[in-house]
């Protein structure tokens, strides 16, 4: 697989028309496909030129790059900012993003299906993650584990899209207190940093269904955890005809009471996806993008972006 081209030009797990394509490309300011490609070739030769980001660019294809593009609304120089902050955050929390197998998660996806919808949402053309919890026994599934696998299908998905809008859906069926607080209010900030900053998304709304009763004092404790950007989108259904009310029914799975592809047959999908050979070596590249700090020119690069340095390392999988 080449590296510096899209991998794969019909994703099999993620749709997309030229009609809602171009919409994209007029939202992040980025039509002009020969200035975009005159514009990437350039930052391709500026990547050659930092010492810290030259390993990491090799194992960077043009569609990250054409991410971090669109996050600067076309901006060269805002793009070589975001593609530094990307590679950064990678290598700040190794926790979160290195050193991660799809076999390894093969217990956590027993218990925790966590995909992104095929369609858009019509709405906003954001692309729609959904969180289901398949068992109440989620003694042995570690928040740890939880954030990693989030970051792995992240990888995936950079290297075939540019859209950077975001919806969430969670349903609460099945999830038991004692998961709930096993939260770590660090961890979850770090987690908001990496898919903001790093990744560049734009969270436009967390739906949460079947909520319980306890959730409004745990919810307390993550509102305070996130931005206050980030707090503001959350929204509570008490049923799936609430959340219906959201979303066009070809978009929603069966299990909501859409009329799109089960959430069991979309993360069958996802786990074929991720484990097939280009699937792999995604997940592999993904490792190499991170900066080499040891040869980065001498500034306070990593704290005025994150606001914090080091690893997670008091954290653990067990």
């Amino acid at each position: 697989m080449e590296i510096h081209k899209n991998p794969v030009m019909q994703n099999p797990v993620m749709q997309m028309t030229q009609e809602e394509r171009l919409s994209l490309m007029i939202r992040y300011g980025i039509t002009d496909e020969k200035k975009t490609e005159h514009d990437i070739k350039e930052i391709r030769e500026w990547l050659t030129t930092q010492n810290h980001l030259l390993e990491a660019s090799k194992h960077m294809n043009d569609v990250i790059i054409k991410r971090m593009y669109a996050m600067a609304k076309g901006s060269i120089e805002d793009t070589k900012t975001n593609i530094d902050r990307y590679c950064s955050a990678r290598g700040l929390l190794p926790e979160l993003t290195l050193n991660k197998r799809i076999e390894d998660f093969e217990h956590f996806c027993q218990k925790v299906q966590y995909i992104t919808l095929p369609k858009l949402h019509a709405k906003d053309l954001s692309r729609i993650t959904v969180i289901r919890y398949l068992t109440p026994d989620l003694s042995d599934v570690s928040f740890l584990v939880y954030m990693r696998y989030t970051n792995l299908v992240e990888d995936y998905k950079q290297n075939f899209e540019c859209n950077l809008g975001l919806t969430v859906i969670v349903d609460y069926k099945n999830l038991p207190l004692s998961f709930l607080l096993k939260i770590s209010p660090m961890l979850l900030k770090r987690a908001e940093n990496m898919f903001t900053k790093a990744y560049g998304y734009d969270v436009k709304a967390i739906h949460m269904v079947n909520v319980p009763n306890f959730i409004d004092k745990v919810l307390s404790l993550v509102r305070c955890s996130l931005s206050k950007e980030m707090a503001s989108v959350i929204h509570i259904h008490h049923s799936y005809e609430e959340l219906q009310m959201h979303f066009a029914k070809d978009v929603l799975p069966r299990e909501f009471g859409g009329e799109g592809p089960s959430c069991d047959d979309i993360a069958e999908n996802w786990k074929q996806a991720l484990q097939s050979k280009d699937g792999r070596e995604i997940i592999a590249n993904s490792e190499k993008l991170i900066t080499d700090e040891t040869k980065r020119p001498p500034r306070n690069f990593t704290r005025r972006f994150f606001g914090y340095l080091g690893s997670l390392r008091p954290f653990s999988t067990d």
